[in-house]
């Protein structure tokens, strides 16, 4: 009896061990959930408001070397406002546009909602679950998705042809969290600082 009673609270505790085993992986599995959702929430915000207004996209779009996304309208407007001496759409933060060649027009055929596809691989960029580069020089959008053996070498900054077009330029990943964003523009400024030189070398 006494080797039964033994077996038996040796059966309750590794009930109870599996039991906060099984507690704590699915608390994990709900804040992966969470994480996954927010970041989710997040790209589509970001993929339906302006980053300037924060009103909805309107076409034509562009972005910056930050990969944000604004109405190109709302860019005319604030550096209007701001060549007056006024603030215009502060509540979307501080921007480094000082003019129009610090944004680049996205090419792609545009919905009345803002809604971008890749025109490879037909990705929407407002479901929320794929990432986009924009290419500088011919203002192109695509999937990451089309890069998977150069990805590691797109983030560097380095020239590649667009996918699209062929045009060869700097890749901009779009709508990242703000410690990447903060990375990429410092990391690509130089890049844009060339691209405004070999412009107005090509236009004399």
């Amino acid at each position: 009896m006494g080797g039964d009673g033994q077996a038996l609270t040796n059966s309750r505790k590794l009930l109870s061990q599996a039991k906060q085993f099984v507690d704590r992986g699915e608390l994990e599995a709900d804040d992966h959930s969470k994480e996954k959702n927010s970041e989710k929430t997040r790209i589509i915000e970001r993929w339906s408001n302006c980053a300037l207004s924060l009103t909805p996209l309107e076409p034509p779009l562009a972005f910056d070397i930050g990969g944000n996304v604004f109405t190109k309208a709302h860019v005319i407007d604030y550096l209007i406002a701001r060549k007056k001496g006024t603030t215009l759409y502060s509540e979307g933060g501080h921007f480094d546009i000082k003019k129009m060649s610090d944004i680049c027009e996205i090419k792609n055929e545009t919905s009345a909602s803002g809604e971008i596809r890749c025109p490879i691989k037909n990705y929407s960029t407002t479901s929320g679950l794929h990432h986009f580069l924009g290419f500088w020089g011919c203002g192109h959008v695509v999937s990451v998705g089309c890069f998977p053996a150069n990805a590691v070498e797109i983030s560097e900054g380095k020239s590649f042809d667009c996918p699209v077009c062929g045009e060869a330029s700097f890749p901009v990943a779009l709508v990242l969290p703000e410690e990447k964003e903060r990375a990429q523009r410092k990391k690509l400024g130089p890049l844009l600082k060339g691209s405004k030189k070999r412009k107005r070398e090509e236009d004399h």
